[in-house]
């Protein structure tokens, strides 16, 4: 028995699969279920039933996990921690939002990829839910993503934060740089989606004021909201870093408002079983970020991303 037939056991059954747990362990399919056939021939027993589609662990098999899980906890206990000046290697299947795509995961490649430029990246670009679930999984080795966090065998962190504000193209506004809440309403309003916090918003001020419903515009992506915007069809609440290129170059402006605009927390999600040594590495790379250590915002009830 050895400790890799140990991890590739133990990653095939908590993922419930030979394909993400070879993911997982950056080496083949073949390789995990070599090691795994190694440790049944060594214990003599059958720990996975093999006639379905999935990993699915026999009797014998499920009482093995918590036997396994604890001996690599050990094992991880016992490593020296590496120190922090070690570059990291491999490959880290990272997910991110479509904000995050743009507005800072960019800047965060680049001041980490001069610490380690062995590390490679795989990055997954998604919505909230559908990170979380990819994590969960085991499909992704960690998310980048705002919340709320909805599943509790997830660790969470905060990573940063992004400041919103409501802009619109000159052509639209001419000398206005103020909209109290009955001025919004006279404007279309672009929003990326039907369940975003800003369309929620303008639901509820419509009922206040009269609001027509028809003057808000859904676009199912950043860059179709941003090109309505910049055509002067309408005003949207986006990132300060999202629109700050437009914002320099004149083509977009901001606009103070009585509907506040919102200050967006994300946040860095693993699995809480997930021990490798590389990921708390990254995580604590944010857990270190001035920015994020100053944010006090619980990710089970953070606002939806979008808006």
């Amino acid at each position: 028995m050895t400790l890799k037939q140990l991890e590739a056991f133990y990653w095939s059954a908590v993922l419930g699969s030979f394909s993400l747990a070879a993911q997982r362990l950056q080496m083949t399919q073949s390789s995990v279920s070599k090691r795994i056939e190694e440790l049944e021939s060594s214990l003599s027993r059958q720990l996975f039933d093999r006639s379905g589609k999935h990993a699915l662990l026999t009797r014998e098999g499920e009482q093995f996990l918590p036997l396994a899980s604890n001996m690599l906890e050990l094992r991880d206990r016992a490593m020296t921690v590496p120190s922090g000046d070690v570059p990291l290697t491999g490959t880290l299947r990272v997910g991110v939002s479509e904000m995050m795509a743009f507005a800072w995961f960019p800047a965060f490649l680049q001041t980490f990829g001069r610490e380690h430029p062995e590390l490679r990246w795989a990055p997954h670009v998604g919505d909230p839910h559908e990170l979380q679930r990819m994590v969960s999984k085991g499909e992704l080795d960690f998310a980048v993503t705002p919340g709320p966090i909805t599943d509790l065998e997830l660790k969470v962190s905060v990573a940063a934060t992004l400041e919103f504000s409501w802009v619109a193209s000159p052509r639209l506004l001419g000398d206005i740089r103020y909209l109290s809440r009955k001025d919004l309403t006279r404007y279309v309003v672009v929003v990326k989606a039907e369940n975003s916090r800003i369309s929620g918003l303008m639901a509820n001020l419509g009922g206040e004021v009269g609001y027509d419903a028809q003057h808000t515009l859904i676009g199912r992506s950043l860059t179709a909201v941003v090109g309505l915007v910049l055509s002067g069809a309408g005003i949207a609440c986006l990132s300060q870093a999202y629109t700050k290129v437009w914002r320099e170059q004149g083509l977009l402006v901001s606009v103070d408002c009585e509907v506040a605009a919102p200050r967006l927390a994300y946040f860095f999600i693993k699995r809480k079983d997930d021990r490798r040594h590389i990921l708390d590495r990254v995580f604590a790379h944010f857990a270190l970020n001035k920015e994020a250590a100053e944010t006090r915002i619980d990710a089970r009830n953070a606002l939806p991303e979008n808006v």
